[in-house]
């Protein structure tokens, strides 16, 4: 059945159909698509596999239900993005990503999200966005702005960026990469929300100075430590690493559907991957704060330390 704008919901009473041919529409599909069922038979897969979310539980079929109905077009670009990018190198993923971010930048609601944001007073920043220490064959990587969570700004954006260049150079040498204060990041920096008015910049710029590209050309060599809450650029980030540790604190949570936009730090590529593209949809979608044992259990992270 149809619910709401933009979200199909099917809960098969029979599989005794042309899967195939369910499988090829569902893929084409201009919605959300759900499927209802925690069970169903192998020659089914295909099918199954072509949904954008699956879930049985009533409590997540709501949460899909809402965020649907609040931002049907960032919705929308979330699923038919990862139908397509799931499958495609990283830097072409990222790419993707930011062609699709760069167009919900002109949305009537990204800009309606923009007029309601909270004021925030500017803090004093430390002198150093980034840290970086090079210890026996290990190159430590500091996000420093633990007076706003280690919200990624354009500062840091390029300091990182500098830090992975340098290790891309050294091929020995592994990456460790952290947060000073309460959490590792909380996400791209909302006073930087809104600065560039250009869509085809702000995409041009994502292309040139990306913490993403440079994370997925080392990420063989990172472990990223985590902790406290972290959200948007801040867990999209985190997983690029092969390895990624978080503390028993850690939530992780994803928060841009809502704001008339999709993850746009490499999430649609780096969660998917992680967590699979149905679970990883149901994550973005729904903005829910998952805790360190789910998010170990979904392959978000690998340790709790």
């Amino acid at each position: 059945m149809l619910s709401g704008a933009g979200l199909l919901i099917v809960e098969p009473r029979r599989w005794d159909v042309d899967l195939r041919a369910v499988a090829t529409h569902l893929r084409q599909m201009p919605a959300v698509t759900l499927l209802v069922a925690d069970r169903w038979p192998d020659r089914a897969r295909e099918a199954v596999e072509a949904f954008d979310v699956v879930s049985h539980r009533p409590a997540e079929i709501t949460a899909i239900e809402d965020a649907v109905q609040q931002a049907p077009l960032s919705a929308y670009a979330l699923v038919t993005l990862t139908r397509v990018s799931a499958s495609m190198q990283a830097a072409a993923g990222i790419w993707a990503e930011s062609a699709v971010y760069s167009a919900l930048l002109g949305s009537r609601a990204y800009h309606q999200w923009l007029a309601t944001r909270p004021v925030f007073t500017p803090k004093v920043e430390p002198d150093e966005a980034v840290l970086v220490a090079s210890r026996e064959g290990v190159l430590q990587v500091t996000l420093n702005r633990p007076g706003v969570r280690n919200a990624i700004s354009s500062r840091i954006r390029d300091d990182l960026v500098a830090a992975l260049e340098l290790a891309e150079l050294s091929p020995g040498v592994r990456v460790e990469l952290r947060g000073a204060g309460p959490n590792f990041s909380s996400g791209g920096d909302l006073t930087e929300f809104g600065s560039v008015d250009d869509p085809a910049t702000a995409h041009a710029v994502r292309g040139t100075r990306h913490p993403a590209l440079a994370l997925s050309r080392v990420a063989d060599r990172v472990t990223v430590y985590v902790h406290g809450p972290n959200a948007g650029a801040g867990v999209e980030l985190m997983a690029f690493a092969s390895h990624v540790v978080a503390t028993p604190d850690a939530t992780f949570h994803l928060p841009e559907i809502a704001m008339g936009l999709i993850p746009g730090a490499g999430g649609t590529w780096s969660v998917v991957q992680r967590m699979g593209r149905q679970r990883a949809n149901w994550f973005m979608l729904t903005g829910v704060e998952i805790n360190a044992q789910l998010a170990l259990q979904q392959g978000l992270v690998d340790v709790i330390a």
